[in-house]
Formats: structure tokens, sequence, C-alpha cells
């Protein structure tokens, strides 16, 4: 039986949505807080928000336990994110049957489940304030609402990456090929062209390329998902155009103009819009790229981006590139930010594939399977300095950035297992939990709003652990 809890947030999401369209009915224009919610607040896509900050709003727990884990029956290419339902959401690699669960987080009971042609490295649905949820699938995304009911697909040539809201009316798919889409969030509906950012799309399966972009390579043109600015005006990603000698940042701003009067911009949120992509910039990655995504500053005045042994800070205006620093510290994942212009970098995945080049080795698997060092460091504007660093982290995840100022990271412990652990300020160890029976790679750490942690292991294990 669903508990009351469930029940009365269930109630209150449908009256919400309720008085949102008789709103909506009175008005042609309707806000992204009514009908058409915008982006949940809380842990609700792959690297926590639209900035892709990987940084929480909830406090980390002080002595979290493990309440239940669950089987998934298969490869899980991502972590969990969180619904404002209560429940977590989690996609898995199956042959066949569900893929795409909704768990509930009491007690881990699936509340639905739907299948989806999930593909891609390192990625989450993206979940809106109501539960209703859209995810990369090859040849396309995918919508699905709170209740776990089908409502569209999307069709874009190649694999999704993560999708991404630019207000509560649009939702924006970048797929690996490099192009991008808008759609209508209500019906799936396109909103202008589609926006090829290198070049035209090669006619071949839709997962060709797809073992390059875990590691950012050359065959993969765009591996990650775009970081957006809060208003979705502006997103950013890195592009490797076919043929190019080296990765590129791209800036893209999306306009919104009336049909009517087309020199004339309008709300994006105006349904009669006419929605269009114009380059802003772009400029060459002299250090080159990982497979991770772009990461927003706070004030999304910077964007990070992570090389092999190091990462860089652009500026958003005109992609300058106002530093590196070299990190000697190898990792798979984006860098945490948090407001105060603290970076945290390391993690590595364990998933690895060969490339075009055929260099990938099990030396170099097994290397990722030990974990990485964790290193701290604060942007000083013209450089960025060191705070702290661990070298026996052996982190495997993307690390977490809760709003007390902690670091949370999924580490190896001992030969093979899995342990959760926090870290202050300061980089000293404030707590270390083991996860029973975890084994293996991780396929991601996430922290809720009310400091519960969700771990998702690549062998197909969900654990959630929370403060009594």
């Amino acid at each position: 039986m669903r508990s009351s809890t469930r029940r009365n947030t269930r109630a209150v999401a449908a009256l919400s949505a309720t008085a949102a369209v008789a709103l909506a009915a009175c008005s042609p224009v309707s806000s992204s807080l009514d009908a058409h919610p915008g982006q949940s607040d809380d842990w609700s896509s792959t690297y926590a928000d639209v900035h892709n900050s990987s940084a929480s709003s909830g406090e980390s727990p002080q002595d979290p336990t493990l309440k239940w884990s669950r089987d998934i029956g298969a490869p899980l290419p991502g972590p969990a994110t969180f619904s404002p339902l209560e429940e977590l959401q989690q996609a898995s690699l199956s042959d066949s049957g569900c893929n795409v669960f909704s768990l509930e987080i009491e007690d881990g009971r699936k509340s639905w489940c739907n299948r989806q042609a999930i593909g891609g490295p390192r990625i989450s649905g993206q979940i809106n304030k109501f539960g209703d949820s859209y995810w990369p699938i090859l040849s396309g995304a995918a919508a699905i609402s709170g209740e776990g009911e089908f409502r569209y697909g999307t069709t874009p040539p190649g694999t999704a990456t993560t999708a991404r809201q630019l207000s509560g009316q649009l939702v924006l798919t970048v797929s690996m090929f490099g192009q991008a889409r808008i759609y209508g969030t209500q019906h799936g509906t396109p909103r202008g062209a589609p926006f090829e950012l290198a070049g035209p799309v090669p006619n071949v399966a839709p997962d060709y390329g797809l073992s390059w972009c875990e590691t950012g390579s050359r065959g993969c043109p765009a591996p990650a998902p775009a970081a957006v600015t809060a208003d979705g005006s502006v997103f950013y990603l890195t592009v490797w155009a076919p043929g190019a000698d080296a990765p590129e940042l791209v800036a893209v701003r999306v306009d919104s103009r009336e049909r009517a009067n087309p020199e004339k911009y309008v709300p994006a949120t105006d349904p009669h819009a006419m929605i269009g992509m114009t380059e802003l910039w772009r400029t060459p990655l002299p250090h080159g790229r990982t497979g991770a995504p772009v990461v927003l500053s706070e004030d999304e005045d910077i964007a990070y981006v992570t090389s092999p042994g190091g990462v860089s800070a652009f500026s958003t205006e005109d992609g300058s590139e106002r530093w590196h620093h070299k990190t000697d510290v190898e990792t798979d994942f984006a860098p945490a930010v948090s407001p105060d212009g603290t970076i945290v970098l390391g993690g590595r995945t364990g998933a690895f594939y060969r490339g075009e080049d055929d260099e990938t080795s099990d030396e170099m698997t097994r290397e990722a399977l030990a974990g990485s060092a964790v290193v701290a460091l604060h942007d000083d504007g013209d450089g960025a300095s060191e705070l702290w660093r661990d070298e026996r982290a052996a982190s495997l995840s993307a690390p977490v950035l809760s709003s007390d100022g902690n670091v949370l990271l999924a580490s190896r412990e001992g030969r093979s297992g899995v342990a959760i652990r926090a870290l202050g300020g300061d980089g000293e160890e404030l707590w270390s939990k083991p996860v029973p029976g975890a084994e293996g790679p991780v396929a991601g750490l996430t922290l809720a709003d009310s400091g519960a942690l969700a771990l998702s292991l690549a062998v197909g294990r969900v654990y959630f652990f929370a403060d009594d």
C-alpha cells in the first residue's frame, strides 16, 4: 500500500496542476511555473542541475544508515535522480522488459516502470517540478509522466545526451552527433529547425561512435549534456566536429521571436513564439577534453571544462580562456562547483571502451576501477589555487557538494568493495560508510535536498542511505 505521505504529495501536485490549468486558460501566455513546470529543484538530472554543478541544496547527512537496496536486473548507465513525488528514478540498459524505473523513497518499492531505447554513457532523466521526466534514447528523447505513462517521443538522429529544460515550455535535446533540437514540453512538438553544431549528421546507425563518447574521443562530436543558463537563453557544450584537429567549446543562444514580426523578441514561454538557435562563439580547447560536460559557475560568467589531468576556465562572454590548472588527477567526470568558487575534481567510472585507434587497454580499466585522487581548487579569477588534495581517495564517482560545504564520494574500499565518504571543507574525512555487498564500478552518487543519498552501481543495484 502506498504511504499516506506519498498520497498527500500526489494530491497536492494534482490540485496544483488543476489550478495551474485553470489559470493558464485565462491567459495566452503560460508561466514556466504553472501547467508547464520547469526543472525540479531537487537533484533532478545527471549533474544535479542545468549548470551541471553537482551541488545540492541539501546538507550532507551526519550519520547515514542503509535504509534499503534494490536490484534493477541490468547494468546502470548513470545516477539516480530525485522526483518531487518522493521517488527516485533510475535508467538501466536491459535487453528486454522495463529499463526506466521509479522507486519509492520510503522503501524502494517500484512505483512504475517503462521500457525505452535507453543509450549513452552517464545519462539520467531530466525531472520537472511535477515529476514528469525526459529521457535520452537511441534516435531521440522520450517524455514520461510522473505516473509512468509514456507521453511522446522525439526523433533527432543519433543517441541523445541527457535532456535539458530551457523553460517550462521548452526542452533541449543534443544528440552525440552534435544536432541540437528544441521541443515543446507538453506534446513534443518541434519548435524551430534543428541546429547542427558539428556539421551535417552522418547517415549511420544512431549508436555509431557511441563508445567514444565515454572518453570524449574524436569519434564522438558531442559526448555530454549542455550546461544551460538559469533563464534558458544560452547553452554551452564541447564539440569535436569530424575532420577538426581539436575539440571546441561552443556557446549557443536560444532566440525567441514573434512570428508576425521576426525582429521583435518575445518570451520563450509565449506558445506562439518562433524559436531558433544562434551560435555566439566557439573557441578551441587547447588542453583537450574528456567525456564530461561543461559546468557553469553560479553567476554564469565562467564555463569550466575538464581536460586530461587538468581543468580550464573560460569566459562565457567571448570564450576567452581565463586560466588552465594542471591537477595531475585523471577523472571521467565534470568538476563539482560551489557558489563560492570551490571546484572539486575526481572520480573514475571503470567503464571504458576501445577508441578509434584501439588504444584503450585493460590496464586502463584496472586503473579506473581503483578510483582516483580528489583535489579541491578555488577560482581566484586569473587562476586557481589548490585548497587540499586526497591522493588516497580512490574516488569512483563524480564529487558531490552539499550546501554545508562538505564533499561526498563513492570510494573503493579494499580490493573491490565500495564505501561512501564525507570530507569536510578542509579535505579531512568526516565519516566513511562501507556499502554492504557493493562491488565494481559506480554509476553515480546523488544527494537529495532532504540529505538522503542514492548510490547506483554499474552492475545494477541501487542503495538508499539517510540519517535516522
